[in-house]
């Protein structure tokens, strides 16, 4: 390996390396994200990108882009507030009744008074 202003030359190199210092592999870590991400908002996580020397520097920050696939149960309303829809019939909306719905908790019974119009 040459010195390339490193001060010193490596005779014997790294079979997994290839003297370069640095070694590709795949790296599973768990990240805490804040609530209320937006889709396309960038999140820096610090000290978990490359270093800009692999000898005596740091790692860099990693930036990751965040993709929120859409979820076949819950709308995002606004950056906090999420939605979900029950269809009910006319009889059940006028009449009233009870109905069970899915949250982020877990299902929940709740109760639709008589006279409910669409869309509440």
């Amino acid at each position: 390996m040459k010195c390339e202003g490193a001060g010193y030359v490596t005779k014997l190199l790294c079979s997994d390396c290839e003297g370069i210092g640095v070694q590709r592999q795949v790296l599973t870590e768990e990240i805490d994200l804040p609530s209320g991400l937006k889709h396309g908002q960038k999140i820096k996580v610090l000290q978990m990108g490359h270093a800009a020397d692999v000898y005596t520097s740091q790692p860099g920050d990693l930036l990751l882009t965040i993709h929120i696939k859409p979820h076949e149960v819950f709308t995002r309303v606004n950056q906090l507030d999420i939605k979900t829809e029950v269809e009910l019939t006319l009889a059940e909306a006028i009449l009233g009744t009870e109905v069970t719905i899915s949250t982020v908790h877990g299902p929940l019974n709740i109760t639709v008074r008589p006279g409910t119009s669409s869309g509440d």
